[in-house]
């Protein structure tokens, strides 16, 4: 009997150092102002599941104009990329309601994109993010 609560407080103090070398799900949330109508859009990106090649993305949106609802998840596409210190990715649509996409990260090869490679037309470089947030800076 006297084994049962040292075993307990073993478990109890394994188990929080197996979860903490999971990175946590990445999450981002609306930072602009408020829409011409006065409302908050209320974005958000959240990674629900996380593989070695690809996330799988629910975005939660209020109102607001559809240009600013895809920079958005652009934005936070190539923030995600970059977290996750890959060079290029797809966006792959799952889902209406909830709204849910794949994120699949590739490699940045210019012979992939010569080749015909059918992602080569989607793909989302590395350099195309810092080109999108030195425009949203201005």
């Amino acid at each position: 009997m006297k084994f049962l609560p040292f075993a307990a407080v073993l478990l109890c103090l394994a188990a929080p150092a197996s979860h903490a070398e999971e990175a946590p799900l990445f999450r981002m949330t609306s930072d602009i102002g408020l829409e011409p109508n006065g409302k908050s859009p209320n974005l958000v990106f959240q990674e629900v599941v996380r593989n070695e090649n690809s996330s799988t993305i629910e975005a939660e949106h209020g109102t607001g104009r559809v240009a600013t609802k895809t920079m958005f998840v652009m934005r936070g596409a190539c923030a995600l990329m970059k977290e996750r210190k890959k060079q290029a990715f797809t966006i792959v649509h799952l889902s209406k309601q909830p709204i849910r996409f794949n994120v699949q990260f590739l490699d940045e090869s210019p012979v992939a994109a010569e080749t015909g490679d059918a992602h080569a037309q989607k793909r989302v470089s590395s350099a195309q993010c810092e080109l999108v947030e030195s425009i949203l800076k201005r």
